[in-house]
């Protein structure tokens, strides 16, 4: 899987999956909302978030930089220090505006929730937190929330910007995380985990600032969400839970009633969840002989193809019309990641920037982590 950036471990978002908002609807980094079908006389326009491997100068030389790619060609994203990485984890379009969420960082590696309208950045950085990261974007109207985390002295918590102001989710005990954001109508959704004792991680989401904690396999292991996906009444959530020391189990809830999804063989993850109509749609990985990048809709596993042996993982699903659109990435015979995404299990590879072979084979490389579909 990712495995963990900046002190979490990523879905990803997400966080997050994006769909196709009209009417200036948004969605969050790791889940969705109501899309529309773009008319079968053009090809709808794809765009993934994520970051690419940039050969910088200075501190941080070989590092990642956030940006985003429209039909596959990229956009990179201005940074806070030009010699220190940054990432970007979700992205929406509304009209002709492109929002992205993510951080940007320091030259000393402090970490500064951020997100990009057009390329313009704003930093979501306050006097009374030293780092943020911005995981699950959602724009409604004139207003862009950002769903994530932010830290002093050590502790870290849930929290999420709206235009700019930051609202907490949670007391400052032993840490905690939002991955995904969603609003419907006046009520904020995020999904995320909460560390109440500081040793295991506890799978919830949060309506309107209350947390409800999800069901897991085995009590005294991890739980992990990285989804939030609001159709009507129903909240749905996608994540993992651990079924052993070593094994995770992709599974989703829908009004906190879990369902465990399949595997190839004892392990997996869920990062995203997408849903229209009646149907469900989860997109993460499955452990086989590596692991590899799939979706499940309504629980029937699709896997995906990958560059090599070497596997790769699904962050972000949607849907257009009869379509099914996955971002993410796979490895290359060096182990690097490359960013993708597939369009009905058809795999496009993605500029992933220089791959330097002077860096250790296992040094990670460009995921794609949020994927949009739009019309022409």
């Amino acid at each position: 899987m990712f495995g963990n950036r900046c002190g979490r471990t990523v879905a990803v978002s997400s966080a997050a999956v994006i769909l196709l908002v009209t009417g200036g609807c948004g969605s969050s980094g790791n889940g969705d909302q109501t899309q529309t079908t773009p008319t079968p006389s053009s090809e709808p326009i794809v765009y993934v978030a994520g970051y690419f491997h940039s050969d910088l100068s200075g501190v941080w030389a070989d590092g990642w930089a956030p940006c985003y790619w429209k039909d596959g060609v990229r956009t990179d994203l201005s940074v806070l220090d030009a010699s220190a990485p940054g990432e970007a984890n979700a992205v929406i379009v509304v009209g002709s505006d492109v929002y992205v969420a993510g951080e940007t960082r320091t030259r000393f590696n402090v970490n500064v929730a951020c997100y990009w309208k057009n390329g313009v950045r704003t930093d979501l950085q306050s006097a009374d937190i030293t780092s943020g990261l911005g995981n699950g974007l959602y724009v409604s109207g004139s207003d862009v929330y950002v769903g994530g985390q932010a830290a002093r002295l050590g502790t870290s918590w849930p929290c999420y910007w709206k235009n700019g102001a930051r609202t907490d989710l949670s007391a400052m005990v032993q840490g905690g995380i939002a991955n995904s954001i969603y609003v419907a109508g006046s009520d904020v959704y995020l999904a995320g985990t909460q560390n109440p004792l500081g040793i295991v991680s506890v799978p919830c989401y949060w309506k309107n600032g209350v947390r409800t904690d999800l069901s897991v396999l085995n009590a005294s292991m991890s739980g992990s969400a990285h989804s939030v996906y609001v159709s009507g009444n129903d909240v749905y959530v996608a994540g993992g839970t651990q079924s052993g020391t070593f094994t995770g189990a992709p599974c989703y809830w829908k009004n906190r009633a879990r369902t465990d999804l399949s595997v190839l063989s004892d392990s997996g993850g869920a990062y995203s969840i997408y849903v229209t109509g009646s149907d469900v749609y989860v997109a993460g990985y499955t452990w086989g002989a590596f692991t590899v990048p799939c979706y499940w809709k309504n629980g029937t596993r699709t896997d995906l193809s990958v560059l090599a042996a070497l596997g790769g993982i699904a962050s972000s699903v949607v849907t257009s019309g009869s379509s099914v659109y996955v971002a993410g990435y796979t490895n290359n015979a060096s182990r690097r990641y490359v960013p993708c995404f597939w369009k009905n299990g058809a795999r496009t590879d993605l500029d992933g920037g220089h791959a330097d072979p002077n860096v250790s084979d296992m040094s990670p490389d460009s995921p794609a982590m949020s994927i949009f579909v739009a019309n022409r």
